[in-house]
């Protein structure tokens, strides 16, 4: 995590971020240079079938192993968005070009839904926005 806190770019991020071996985690960052981002963190198993890590398994058998990890350059990413902005409510971190399940249980998407509405009335009411503003 060292080394990822001392990121300069989107380059570093994606050089240190696989390293960070951790239960899932949402890392949104920007660099001085202007770039934002989003990238899980962890490591998730490869399942042919997502909804297969929803419920317990017999961990003796060993078709239930896990034996390989994605790959981090497969994980979802978003970076510089038209937007503008990355919201993060816990909503399922996976995109269309995600082979394998990641977040698969999906919270009440109304959280992500208002953050949404709000900052695009910000940005329509062209209200510029501070570090002070994200603390509230």
């Amino acid at each position: 995590y060292y080394n990822l806190q001392k990121a300069k770019s989107v380059e570093d991020v994606n050089k240190w971020a696989p390293l960070c071996i951790s239960p899932s985690l949402n890392l949104m960052f920007a660099t001085a240079s202007g770039d934002i981002g989003y990238t899980p963190l962890g490591k998730f198993p490869k399942r042919d079938d997502p909804a297969s890590g929803l419920f317990l398994k017999p961990g003796w058998d060993p078709k239930f192993t896990w034996k390989e990890f994605v790959d981090f350059e497969d994980y979802p990413k978003i970076v510089n968005p038209k937007k503008g902005y990355i919201i993060s409510a816990n909503q399922p971190a996976t995109s269309p070009h995600v082979k394998y399940g990641i977040g698969v249980i999906a919270p009440n998407k109304h959280r992500e839904g208002r953050a949404h509405y709000l900052m695009d009335k910000l940005i329509e009411e062209k209200k510029k926005l501070g570090t002070e503003d994200m603390k509230t």
